[in-house]
């Protein structure tokens, strides 16, 4: 939703603007996809629609060692304070989820 003053002063609202609530539960990572009919309209470029359409995958050179390596959590208690926040606010919405407990450990997770 949309709110600006207008030439009177008078605060306006326009609800044509407003975010769409019926794709909160989708996750973040492969939303695009649901907007492909409005790139058809912005884009003639092929690659570009079949990106938003399929995603993109990375070509590697070559696969990562195989072992695990653990991130350190900081000792400063308002940068673990941060951190714990924005992991709070990350899951709801399906930025990130938590590695099942039987793949700990076991690979890379990006």
């Amino acid at each position: 939703e949309v709110k600006a003053k207008g030439s009177s002063g008078v605060l306006v609202t326009d609800p044509s603007n407003a975010p769409d609530r019926s794709l909160e539960g989708i996750p973040i990572g492969g939303r695009l996809r649901f907007f492909a009919d409005k790139w058809d309209v912005s884009t003639s470029d092929a690659w570009v629609r079949d990106t938003v359409r399929s995603g993109l995958a990375l070509e590697f050179l070559s696969f990562p060692p195989n072992f695990f390596m653990r991130s350190p959590k900081s000792r400063d208690p308002r940068k673990h304070s941060l951190m714990q926040t924005a992991i709070a606010h990350l899951l709801p919405i399906r930025a990130i989820q938590r590695v099942p407990l039987d793949q700990q450990g076991q690979g890379f997770y990006s």
